[in-house]
């Protein structure tokens, strides 16, 4: 579910503004806290039983050389859904993000080093060229991936030339021709009781209003705030 843009995203560090009146969840939330099961990527989709590799990490995972089917005359190959999922964890895009130059870009090396030191990333990133236009940044904390998608936009400068950069999360509908269909926003849960602090309860609860794909550095630090950004 999309929701609209806000008139303005929050700059790194800063969190969005709080309700004059904070809410109480006390009427709608369990007063016995329950604990969540995480369930892995590779048995998600399974109903939590894996017949696939039990709690073999996915990074072991080797996905086998899949035949060629002929559909119609064409050459298909097809992977499984989980496969897919395994996949994604190997090349580390669980907190990668694309930016978009529209109006020019500097040369990828020099990206390298401007992306990381102009937008504030606190870890190594790895940041190749996808496509016209797209490069796709691979964060290793998800610190640096809320600070790229705090923002709608970043300004990189080349020897005082500016180049404007948009980042949105990447994911496996990507389509350098289109426009992304989705807009950004952020929720918060003033009064919310700490036990439903964690990622999956906030994600339960979140979802009501669009997909959460982040939370805060302040969350999830346990320093303040509830706020979540959503897609």
């Amino acid at each position: 579910m999309a929701i609209p843009p806000p008139a303005g995203l929050p700059e790194v560090g800063h969190h969005p503004p709080i309700p004059a009146h904070p809410l109480n969840y006390s009427n709608v939330l369990k007063s016995s806290p329950t604990i969540p099961v995480l369930s892995s990527p590779e048995t998600a989709n399974n109903g939590g039983n894996s017949s696939h590799c039990g709690t073999t990490s996915p990074m072991s995972i080797s996905i086998p050389i899949k035949p060629i089917v002929y559909l119609h005359g064409e050459p298909t190959v097809r992977f499984e859904k989980k496969e897919v999922e395994v996949m994604i964890h190997q090349q580390e895009l669980n907190l990668a993000v694309i930016g978009k130059f529209s109006h020019g870009w500097p040369e990828i090396g020099l990206l390298r080093t401007l992306i990381p030191k102009q937008c504030g990333l606190k870890a190594e990133v790895n940041i190749g060229l996808l496509c016209n236009r797209h490069v796709l940044i691979r964060c290793t904390i998800a610190e640096d991936y809320d600070t790229l998608m705090s923002r709608q936009t970043f300004e990189i400068k080349e020897k005082n030339k500016p180049y404007l950069m948009r980042t949105f999360k990447w994911d496996v509908t990507f389509n350098p021709e289109e426009e992304t269909r989705f807009a950004y926003g952020w929720i918060s849960f003033p009064g919310l009781p700490p036990h439903f602090h964690g990622e999956s309860s906030l994600f339960s609860m979140a979802a009501s209003v669009g997909k959460p794909i982040s939370i805060d550095s302040a969350t999830r630090n346990k320093q303040g705030l509830v706020v979540l950004e959503l897609r």
